[in-house]
């Protein structure tokens, strides 16, 4: 887990000139002993935000890897006079703003010994996870709006999901993941050869995947529907979901009531289309700006100026 924050770091200074800094935390100020505080540094505007990483597992947490924004960024008016509760940031122009911060919660196994120190080791779906995650915390720690309420991941639902999916390419380009991925005794760089066939593997029934995503999305909007309010006194959720599989035709299951524990069908409210529909916009972005050379600053760049810095800004 160590390289590979310190390779997010890293990866971060090249794209976008900033950097991710350990600060211990001071009494209280943290959830857990265990939860980590990473000051979000700009080469020119110097602290922009924080991030509090609460990263492995422990007795009683039961969350999904996920990330929380606990405060945005907004600007710092002129008269105003209570900035107790706050902690504020300069930008290039010396206007003032209001510095976000995030926590970011994973459920990462440290179970590994070497040399009497116990290890994270992650697989590289759990990095995928953890990239996943920071797309989203840089996505509120580099937007740029006058009201909190417009501010990083404050943006229109079907949007929000691109910064985070944008990482994911990170996550699986082979260039990236031979800077974080090191033997734990040796240092040695991950053979390419061995990332490359890992790869190619992962391809296997992707599009069964695709389809899946593309049936919850459905389930999502029917759920959402206006016939469910007619309804609402007779609804049967799990017979919704087995109707829906017997339309589609394909691998179909019309025994199991997953769908009753899955929590992105209630709190996306018809929209978890998203997913599907910024991963196509995020393929777009990658093949763009960073798939000839993942550590352009000038994509970086381009990408920071003309989308993350907007929040839900501008359309």
């Amino acid at each position: 887990i160590r390289d590979s924050m310190q390779g997010l770091s890293d990866l971060f200074h090249q794209i976008y000139g900033i950097r991710l800094e350990p600060v211990i935390a001071q009494k209280g100020e943290t959830w857990s002993p265990e939860v980590r505080r990473l000051n979000v540094v700009s080469d020119e505007e110097g602290v922009i935000g924080v991030v509090y990483c609460d990263l492995f597992e422990r007795d009683g947490k039961t969350s999904n890897p996920s990330h929380f924004t606990v405060c945005c960024s907004r600007q710092i008016y002129p008269k105003e006079n209570d900035l107790s509760t706050i902690q504020i940031g300069t930008n290039k122009d010396g206007t003032k703003f209001q510095l976000p911060i995030i926590s970011l919660v994973c459920n990462f196994a440290s179970s590994v010994v070497s040399f009497g120190q116990s290890l994270c080791l992650l697989h590289i779906s759990e990095i995928e996870t953890l990239f996943h995650e920071m797309g989203h915390a840089m996505h509120s720690m580099l937007g740029r709006t006058r009201l909190q309420n417009l501010s990083g991941t404050r943006c229109a639902t079907d949007f929000v999901e691109l910064p985070s999916i944008l990482m994911e390419h990170f996550a699986r380009d082979t260039r990236v993941l031979r800077q974080i991925g090191k033997h734990c005794n040796t240092g040695e760089p991950v053979p390419e050869s061995l990332l490359t066939n890992y790869l190619q593997d992962l391809q296997y029934m992707q599009y069964c995947e695709t389809f899946s995503q593309a049936k919850m999305a459905m389930l999502d909007q029917r759920l959402h529907g206006k016939e469910i309010i007619t309804g609402m006194d007779t609804l049967d959720v799990v017979a919704l979901y087995q109707n829906l599989e017997r339309e589609l035709r394909v691998l179909v299951d019309d025994q199991s009531t997953w769908c009753g524990r899955f929590g992105h069908l209630f709190g996306y409210g018809a929209t978890y289309y998203s997913y599907l529909f910024d991963r196509a916009i995020a393929s777009k972005v990658w093949e763009s700006l960073f798939q000839e050379d993942p550590f352009s600053r000038a994509g970086g760049q381009r990408f920071k100026e003309y989308v993350l810095k907007w929040g839900g800004a501008k359309d």
